[in-house]
């Protein structure tokens, strides 16, 4: 029996948040979860494992209602789960005065307008921009900026949703008119419209860990995107080992954006691109990279952010011994993103027998199935899934990764119609 049995507590443990309870209850502790909206949003409800708590707490916009119900099982650690849970994490860790990254930034966090605009006060690499609920206002600073393309996208959504390139005045403005006053996929209606100047360069993400104050580098992955339906989407992903000559720069700038928005707790997945200027925002994410790539992560690290994440809160000794050393990659990772370029129904897979005896294989996503109907990707909520492989010889791994594209280029998809 574990005697020193504590209690956590998930802020809407949906997505890549969902693994959290499962791995604390291996560590001996339980969770209670905190449902942050009354009925959950449907890009996370199948992602809700409720089994996985002693209690599902649902927050109904009364704050002192919630911290009462919190307060009769005495939580000892609040963690966000996924993006939605962001704002009620940092409120109810200040009320209850438990670890937290304090209320001061925490618009900052899930704002991407203010995250840049904060970066330039810090005299860091940020994106020039424009906010605003005017259509004309948008063409004319595009016009005056004349740094095409410009990208244009919701002031807080995630997985990629809104976003759209693009290279003309017709182009914003039908871009313009999908948005505004829409509501995106975490629920919230676009009254204003970010449009942000095209970052040309590679793109990384940079997963960290903070305890205290204290970050740490998890890991960082290259990411590899491609245009597809005039919306930029991710392609594939490569883990970079720590000896890559893009990490310390990279590291760096993360470091400093977590400061300049005083992080002190928790995970963070940061998007960021290599310009001629050097590592630049994309946007941050106070939460755990999405889906289930902490899975691979746990595959391929020595240390994994799932677990270090649980350690910077119940085990800071532990945490800060592991955060000394820098990170390492015990098996080299990809994954293969799928794009869908067709629409219908589909029927079948093709070639997925094929990957599971790949030597690298390590699992398949799907969010669609036989039955469903496939959409033209224009964002993660609409790819059909993906495929993740590792393995310690990166020839293999390589080998296994060009026999995928190949079989990618020859159709994935069979469906029952096609819709022009």
């Amino acid at each position: 029996m574990n005697q020193n049995k504590q209690l956590f507590g998930i802020v809407d443990g949906y997505s890549s948040g969902s693994l959290f309870a499962k791995e604390i209850k291996k560590m001996g502790h339980d969770c209670i979860h905190i449902q942050s909206t009354p009925q959950i949003l449907p890009i996370y409800a199948e992602s809700f494992i409720e089994e996985d708590y002693i209690q599902n707490i649902i927050h109904n916009g009364d704050i002192d209602t919630t911290v009462q119900q919190l307060n009769t099982y005495d939580p000892s650690y609040l963690i966000t789960g996924t993006e939605s849970g962001v704002e009620l994490a940092d409120l109810l860790c200040h009320k209850m005065d438990l670890f937290s990254n304090g209320i001061e930034y925490t618009e900052t966090k899930r704002n991407k307008y203010l995250m840049h605009e904060l970066l330039k006060k810090h005299n860091l690499n940020a994106a020039e921009q424009l906010k605003t609920s005017d259509l004309n206002e948008i063409i004319d600073w595009c016009r005056n900026t004349d740094k095409w393309p410009y990208i244009i996208k919701p002031l807080n959504s995630a997985g990629g949703d809104g976003v759209r390139l693009c290279h003309s005045v017709a182009d914003l403005e039908s871009s313009y008119f999908r948005l505004i006053q829409t509501k995106n996929q975490l629920g919230k209606v676009n009254e204003e419209i970010l449009i942000q100047n095209y970052l040309k360069g590679t793109e990384y993400f940079v997963n960290t860990v903070s305890c205290a104050g204290k970050h740490y580098v998890a890991n960082i992955w290259k990411v590899i995107r491609r245009v597809t339906n005039n919306c930029i989407v991710e392609d594939s992903m490569e883990l970079i080992r720590f000896e890559g000559e893009e990490v310390p720069a990279l590291s760096e700038y993360a470091l400093n954006v977590l400061d300049a928005c005083e992080f002190q707790y928790g995970p963070t997945h940061i998007e960021i691109v290599v310009t001629e200027k050097g590592p630049t925002l994309l946007e941050l994410n106070a939460r755990l990279p999405g889906g289930k790539l902490p899975l691979l992560d746990e595959r391929c690290m020595k240390h994994d952010e799932l677990k270090l994440t649980i350690l910077a809160y119940s085990d800071p000794d532990k945490f800060h011994e592991i955060s000394n050393e820098p990170y390492q990659v015990v098996k080299d990772g990809r994954i293969i993103c799928f794009i869908s370029n067709v629409e219908g129904t589909l029927t079948s897979f093709n070639y997925f027998e094929d990957f599971h005896r790949l030597e690298s294989f390590f699992r398949i996503y799907l969010n669609i199935g036989p039955g469903d109907k496939i959409e033209k990707t224009i964002d993660l909520f609409s790819s059909p899934g993906g495929i993740e492989i590792a393995h310690e010889d990166l020839e293999v791994l390589m080998k296994d990764f060009n026999t995928i594209r190949e079989c990618e280029k020859k159709g994935l998809y069979n469906i029952e119609s096609t819709i022009s």
